[in-house]
């Protein structure tokens, strides 16, 4: 649920021993966070804990926030969601942004706590306010939905984009869908296409897909089969069933890539498989156009990619 990467500074590790023993709550944070990284020290888990305890105890917002962490996912302390949530509802209530955020989370899923979408809006807001992308972008999508908070897609809008603009891949990936449907923005595919592709460029799977459909349809960019085939490639890879269906399409009919019946099986097949049900019914047309070995051929290539993506 919550991150452990946390980056130590460089200070010598005699001299912070020496200032943690003093009970200097800063040291005794960063010296947990040697022993929890294995930086200069042994790695160890239960000294980490206990130095950032130390720390947590005078109210070091910071460390309360890794002290959380630790007893979320039992890392050098026996595993307790109950004294986590403490400790993060300590963090947050000092204004430490990654607590506040990660509160949010809980109240929003219903993870440990009642699920809350008023107290869960309240807490992104405080951490929004802060930069923190994840809270902007969450409080933005509430502000979409009307989740604790009165719908109003302008809102949305501005909050989704802060986030976008921090490279927050989701958050741009609803920008571009922001500006496909027209909500709380001016329709505009080309600032949509602009959105997914920094999405796509990171890796978000529907970002990829929604940009394929855009070099599809010519919508914001130049029309181009061979790219849409590109990124719906990518989508399909990543397990979106209607980026596999199209790339089945493409296949079949030759549409930015060489015509391959085998190809064409097998991705219309995995769409099958991930329930798109259109998927089935051409998948039954192509293998009309094929012969025995090539449908052998693409019932193998089925099977390995499915057997690679369980």
């Amino acid at each position: 649920m919550l991150s452990m990467s946390i980056l130590v500074n460089a200070e010598d590790m005699s001299g912070l021993m020496s200032r943690a023993e003093s009970g200097e709550a800063i040291a005794q944070y960063d010296t947990g966070l040697r022993y929890l990284q294995g930086a200069g020290v042994e790695q160890d888990d239960s000294v980490a804990a206990g130095w950032i305890q130390k720390a947590a105890e005078q109210g070091h917002a910071p460390a309360q926030h890794a002290l959380a962490s630790m007893y979320f996912i039992g890392a050098g302390l026996k595993q307790d969601e109950r004294t986590a949530t403490k400790w993060l509802r300590l963090s947050a209530e000092q204004g430490y942004a990654d607590a506040q955020y990660e509160l949010g989370l809980m109240f929003f899923e219903g993870y440990t706590l009642k699920k809350d979408y008023k107290k869960a809006a309240r807490w992104y807001r405080q951490a929004a306010e802060q930069g923190h992308a994840s809270a902007q972008h969450g409080l933005g999508v509430m502000f979409l939905k009307g989740l604790g908070l009165k719908r109003n897609e302008e809102e949305a809008a501005v909050w989704i984009k802060k986030a976008a603009e921090q490279g927050e891949v989701e958050a741009q990936n609803n920008m571009g869908r922001l500006f496909t449907w027209g909500k709380g923005v001016k329709a505009d595919d080309v600032e949509a296409a602009s959105w997914y592709k920094k999405a796509a460029e990171q890796g978000n799977a529907l970002a990829q897909y929604n940009l394929g459909l855009l070099y599809m349809e010519g919508k914001g960019v130049s029309q181009d089969y061979a790219e849409a085939a590109k990124w719906h490639g990518q989508a399909a890879e990543q397990g979106v069933a209607e980026a596999q269906d199209y790339m089945g399409v493409f296949y079949a009919n030759g549409m930015g890539v060489k015509q391959n019946l085998v190809e064409a099986l097998k991705y219309l097949r995995i769409a099958a498989n991930s329930g798109f049900e259109a998927s089935g019914k051409r998948a039954a047309q192509v293998e009309k156009l094929m012969n025995a070995s090539q449908i052998d051929d693409a019932k193998r290539l089925t099977a390995e990619w499915l057997s690679r993506h369980q």
